[in-house]
């Protein structure tokens, strides 16, 4: 299986062009979970989120990539948790990036700022 995974900051396309890579190329995709999440919660992102939401988010790369798919496209992976929990809060879960050490993707693909904001 070969695991590629969009990453960069919010509003770059990510989740537009993870879909159409899949399409493109009969992928899995995988979604981003914190989106969701977000909503659910309704409220800002604390501290204590991230570990929900790197538990979901490998939830949902295991329920993707467990069908036997030889291309998995993800619309970001713990990359992500780990940078904004860093930036954020000063600090991140060391669990987190050890799964992320773990779950290494063959391939990122880092989408810049060079599209109009979206909220």
């Amino acid at each position: 299986m070969i695991r590629v995974v969009l990453t960069g900051s919010e509003s770059t396309g990510k989740t537009t062009l993870a879909a159409r890579l899949a399409a493109h190329y009969g992928a899995a995709l995988v979604p981003e979970f914190v989106r969701d999440y977000v909503m659910a919660k309704g409220a800002p992102v604390e501290f204590a989120d991230h570990g929900p939401i790197a538990r979901g988010q490998m939830a949902l790369e295991d329920a993707r990539t467990g069908g036997g798919a030889q291309l998995v496209i993800q619309d970001t992976d713990l990359l992500s948790t780990v940078v904004y929990s860093e930036h954020y809060f000063g600090s991140c879960p060391a669990w987190i990036g050890d799964e992320l050490a773990r779950r290494r993707p063959d391939l990122y693909l880092l989408c810049d700022i060079d599209v109009p904001w979206i909220a």
